[in-house]
């Protein structure tokens, strides 16, 4: 009998040990025939550059091993703003995240991990937030909030843990007031309703 224990947990022990492993992020590699690639003196990098079929920088950044690394910059075709500006880590993204409308303001800010949000996050309107949030691992954590981009007021607040509902979820009117709200628990709707 103890024999037959023994080797139950053992068994146990070893499936349990082969978990599957979570896949690799996806790289971000530069085909060479692409970009214009020029050494960078001192290192084993290279800075690449493309180009629209004028000769207008369209994207540029930095290479190591074939892959992207650093901050990549691309342009809008109308002016030599900044449409986005990239991090990368070994070809993955990693770090701040920005992309500009036409008139260079920022439209988005958002950080990543292995590819993931991860951090703050805000959408933008005409330079004014309109959405600004939190991710853990790609997983929205902590307060979500939408406000109105006209006159900067709050319209919608809704709380999360690691991608699932926890806590109140509020709708507010132009006075600031709450009108509607309702308490998660773990993604269930446990209470709440239309604010007198």
């Amino acid at each position: 009998m103890m024999r037959y224990i023994f080797g139950l947990c053992l068994s146990l022990m070893i499936m349990s040990c082969d978990q599957p492993t979570a896949p690799a992020p996806v790289k971000a590699t530069v085909d060479g025939t692409e970009y214009e690639l020029t050494e960078v003196p001192g290192t084993e990098s290279k800075h690449a550059v493309k180009r629209d079929p004028l000769g207008k920088i369209i994207e540029e950044g930095y290479i190591h091993n074939g892959l992207k690394q650093g901050a990549w910059t691309t342009y809008t075709t109308e002016s030599y703003l900044p449409e986005s500006i990239t991090s990368y880590v070994d070809g993955v993204l990693n770090g701040p995240y920005l992309e500009f409308d036409p008139q260079g303001r920022v439209n988005l800010m958002a950080n990543y991990r292995a590819n993931e949000y991860h951090g703050p996050f805000a959408k933008y309107r005409i330079g004014r937030a309109e959405q600004t949030a939190t991710y853990v691992d790609g997983k929205l954590d902590g307060v979500f909030a939408e406000f109105d981009f006209r006159n900067g007021k709050i319209k919608q607040e809704v709380h999360y843990k690691m991608g699932v509902q926890h806590g109140p979820l509020r709708y507010f009117n132009d006075a600031g007031e709450v009108t509607l709200e309702y308490l998660y628990e773990n993604g269930e709707r446990v209470s709440g309703g239309i604010k007198e």
